[in-house]
């Protein structure tokens, strides 16, 4: 059972990370959404978001993750649960920035950064854990 969450951990946070982008562009036309901020404080919280954002992949890259590796503080299973949460935040970032600004397109830079970030993540967890990819193509054969 352990490695079945494991193996869904991947793949289910890309599917959140599109789910989150997608969301709003059906989300704000269909409840009627209007921006409840104008211009330079929808402006001033995306550009706050987007700060917030860059911040969490520095953050996660460069000092949770591999202290959590370096130190054997949590298992694989921890580890990615953490990387990959952190990677999913900027596509909830974007869905909150749609939803007061009242603009389905606001969601799709976040989205992009999202999956830049679990791009970013999942190249660490690979490098961390190179005996995992061994045993998937053992898996495979």
């Amino acid at each position: 059972m352990k490695q079945n969450s494991v193996a869904w951990l991947t793949p289910g946070s890309l599917i959140a990370i599109i789910a989150l982008t997608v969301a709003p562009l059906i989300v704000v036309p269909v409840l009627g959404l209007e921006g409840s901020l104008d211009s330079a404080q929808g402006g001033m919280m995306l550009a706050a978001l987007a700060v917030v954002a860059l911040a969490n992949l520095f953050t996660a890259r460069f000092l949770v993750l591999p202290g959590n590796v370096a130190h054997g503080e949590q298992t694989q299973e921890g580890v990615m649960s953490v990387g990959y949460s952190f990677a999913t935040t900027p596509a909830i970032f974007g869905v909150i920035a749609s939803l007061f600004m009242g603009s389905t397109l606001i969601a799709l830079p976040f989205g992009a950064f999202a999956l830049l970030f679990w791009v970013v993540v999942r190249q660490f967890l690979q490098k961390a854990y190179p005996e995992d990819r061994s045993r998937l193509r053992e898996h495979r054969r």
